[in-house]
């Protein structure tokens, strides 16, 4: 899902090549949201959450993610971390909005309530985020 091009060698211009991907993922979900194509916006907005947190991790370990175990993983740590509860709700939610992409199963209402969650992590993500630049350069 990524478009890391390799001629991207430090973390800093990985970092910001994720923050690109997720916002074009997530203003293209925003789009199909729009236009109630809800198997698409939910996979857009799993890949704009799955870019983020690829952001996330690679600034807080140097290390990339490679799998969708590590995406699971890290979100588990951070759910321990953080507000479990929360967390593992919305959790929940994108995963059902990932799979629905291949399942089409979700109703509409409940579509929207588990794409209202995967706005909120996405949100949470991009606060971590914030954090951690106004970290780096105190």
């Amino acid at each position: 899902m990524s478009k890391i091009s390799p001629q991207i060698n430090s973390p800093q211009e990985r970092i910001e090549m994720y923050l690109v991907n997720a916002d074009h993922y997530y203003k293209n979900s925003q789009e199909t949201l729009s236009k109630k194509e809800y198997g698409k916006a939910g996979e857009l907005l799993w890949g704009a959450i799955a870019e983020s947190i690829k952001a996330l991790y690679l600034g807080e370990t140097g290390k990339p993610i490679d799998s969708h175990n590590q995406i699971r993983d890290f979100l588990n740590r951070l759910s321990t971390m953080y507000n479990k509860d929360v967390l593992d709700k919305w959790k929940r939610s994108v995963n059902n909005l990932h799979v629905n992409f291949y399942e089409t199963y979700l109703d509409e209402s409940t579509f929207l309530e588990y794409y209202e969650d995967g706005e909120q992590l996405v949100a949470f993500i991009q606060s971590q985020l914030i954090k951690k630049k106004k970290k780096q350069k105190k």
